[in-house]
């Protein structure tokens, strides 16, 4: 499934599926990462041309071996972006990334799916991402829609994508 001349410039991961679509993966220092695409429709339920294609995009360490916070590692940004070119196998989806604002760290987060997606688009890629952000009792909510830049239905989707945006903007004034 993964690309054999580039399996040693990323980590290896596998496709364990489930209800959301997770893949896993292990750094070079023991952590385990859960990569979900979570089934999303219910973020556009006006629009069911497409809304069984979205998925939200999440990331998590499953298990921290290590009693501090992961230290920085080169392979996760060409790990992620394998596995978005592995998920993104699918015609038709459509991820949604909303970085969680629990802590007060979603500007840093953003940053960092940001710096990760730059790696994948310089690579070449077919994808096209979108960012806008809203606010949630005054704090600032990033998000970020990616889909195929062919995809039948492109337009519609950036403009379900805008409304949804700004219906999350209007309801927290």
């Amino acid at each position: 499934m993964q690309n054999e001349e580039h399996q040693s410039l990323k980590h290896d991961f596998i496709f364990g599926g489930g209800p959301t679509n997770s893949y896993y993966f292990v750094n070079g220092v023991g952590i385990t990462y859960e990569v979900m695409f979570k089934p999303s429709g219910y973020l556009f339920p006006e629009y069911p041309e497409f809304n069984k294609d979205v998925y939200e995009f999440i990331i998590r360490i499953e298990e921290n071996i290590l009693t501090i916070n992961p230290p920085s590692d080169s392979l996760l940004p060409p790990t992620i972006a394998a596995i978005f070119r592995d998920f993104f196998k699918r015609e038709g989806a459509v991820v949604v990334y909303i970085c969680d604002s629990s802590d007060g760290r979603q500007a840093i987060r953003f940053r960092k799916f940001n710096s990760w997606y730059s790696y994948f688009e310089g690579r070449g890629t077919t994808l096209m991402k979108i960012d806008l952000e809203f606010e949630d009792k005054e704090v600032p909510v990033y998000t970020s829609l990616i889909l195929q830049a062919k995809h039948p239905l492109l337009q519609y989707i950036i403009v379900a994508y805008q409304r949804l945006i700004l219906w999350a903007d209007s309801n927290d004034k």
